[in-house]
């Protein structure tokens, strides 16, 4: 049984606050509702140092392994929300019931904002207060929701969204797996080569005396050096990582990078289309909700995953303030496709923009899925042409010698 602490007023409007004993934080706001209180704040009681140390402990360790699976959780909650407002539950119960009897981060995070909901705090207003948890948009969808009387279909459509987004997001992360790891293969069996069969080479054409040619000599060289110089070699990777890490920070050179990564063939197409299959799909539901445009491009920059996009759209909401059209805003974007310039464009002029961003986003769907099909066709054959251009310079520069000695013989 928990100590509970509580403030609440009477039906002649005096305050009174108290404590009592349950088991859970509904069952005390039940307890007190039934002496006839209308509860206005209610939390557990301050216990001593120690204990209260090891509960945050717990719930920061809880918490952290929540965190690192923030996305599907976030939809899983907007989808176990959806089925259960829908079926009449109310919000403070749907929590509860979500949490259950675990004791996991997940669930240490749904008693928290049962227990905000209880102090008579607003669910979008606990959402916000969670930004490393919920995004900004999650929070306004919530807030509209409040105040349309469609939390239920707020929270499906949410939870459709976040699903979508974490979709197109796997779908790139995927395109990119496998070139990735056959590069770290590579990076990792020059490595073994260089620091454990060139040695032994190295020794065996000393010993028979062979004439060597000059890609073998190079190798060797490049053997005979990263032995030698391994540490230096070692802190300059680590200094030139951080350095790097550093300049990628600077707005300017983050700028820089993510124009490249715009720019590159394949991967660069990819990633423009799915970052505006998140774009249409977001303005498509702040729009639905009945935000206005400037406010919804707004949202929409504050949940993208890319700098250059973020302040795009930013420009985009101050533009549309000054009277400006969507279409005109973005009449100049290079990474914008052409086609879904013109379902803009036709959405404006007919007056059906919802509309048409659900088909700019299908659109745009279509074609990252087929840029991803494309690129990880092409990217398995690249990569064994890399490992093949790298083993066989080591097969040749090992047989030259060889070979030579034995035409002498």
């Amino acid at each position: 049984m928990a100590v509970f602490t509580y403030r609440a007023h009477r039906l002649d409007g005096g305050e009174v606050a108290g404590e009592i004993a349950a088991g859970s934080v509904r069952e005390a706001l039940a307890a007190v509702r039934e002496r006839g209180l209308f509860v206005s704040s209610l939390r557990p009681k301050r216990q001593d140092a120690l204990l209260r140390l090891r509960q945050s402990v717990g719930d920061f360790v809880g918490r952290g392994c929540f965190l690192t699976r923030r996305r599907g959780e976030e939809a899983l909650l907007c989808r176990q929300l959806a089925v259960l407002l829908r079926a009449g539950l109310p919000l403070y119960e749907s929590l509860q019931s979500l949490a259950g009897s675990r004791s996991d981060g997940y669930a240490a995070l749904l008693r928290e904002l049962a227990a905000g909901l209880a102090a008579g705090k607003a669910f979008s207003e606990l959402l916000a207060a969670q930004p490393q948890v919920f995004s900004r948009l999650s929070a306004a969808l919530v807030r509209v929701g409040e105040q349309s009387g469609r939390l239920p279909e707020m929270m499906q459509q949410l939870a459709a969204w976040l699903e979508q987004s974490r979709r197109s997001r796997e779908k790139l992360k995927t395109a990119l797996l496998y070139p990735s790891v056959l590069f770290i293969e590579t990076v990792g069996l020059g490595i073994f080569l260089t620091l454990v069969v060139m040695p032994a080479l190295s020794s065996l054409l000393l010993s028979l005396q062979a004439e060597v040619p000059w890609p073998t000599r190079l190798l060797l060289s490049w053997s005979a050096f990263v032995q030698t110089s391994w540490p230096l070699l070692l802190a300059g990777s680590v200094f030139t990582g951080v350095l790097l890490f550093l300049l990628f920070r600077l707005p300017r050179v983050a700028a820089a990078v993510e124009r490249l990564r715009f720019s590159l063939p394949l991967f660069g197409e990819l990633r423009r289309e799915v970052l505006w299959l998140q774009v249409f799909r977001a303005l498509s539901m702040l729009i639905s909700c009945g935000i206005s445009l400037d406010e919804a491009a707004r949202e929409t920059a504050a949940v993208t995953g890319s700098r250059y996009m973020r302040q795009r759209l930013l420009a985009v909401a101050a533009g549309i303030r000054q009277g400006f059209s969507l279409t005109e805003l973005l009449a100049g974007e290079r990474t914008l496709p052409s086609l879904l310039l013109e379902f803009l464009r036709a959405g404006e002029t007919g007056g059906c923009l919802q509309e048409m961003l659900d088909h700019g986003a299908d659109y745009a769907q279509m074609l990252a899925e087929h840029h991803a099909a494309r690129l990880q066709a092409l990217a398995e054959p690249f990569a064994y042409l890399f490992v093949f251009a790298l083993v066989g310079g080591f097969v040749a520069a090992v047989s030259l010698p060889l070979l030579n000695m034995m035409l002498l013989v």
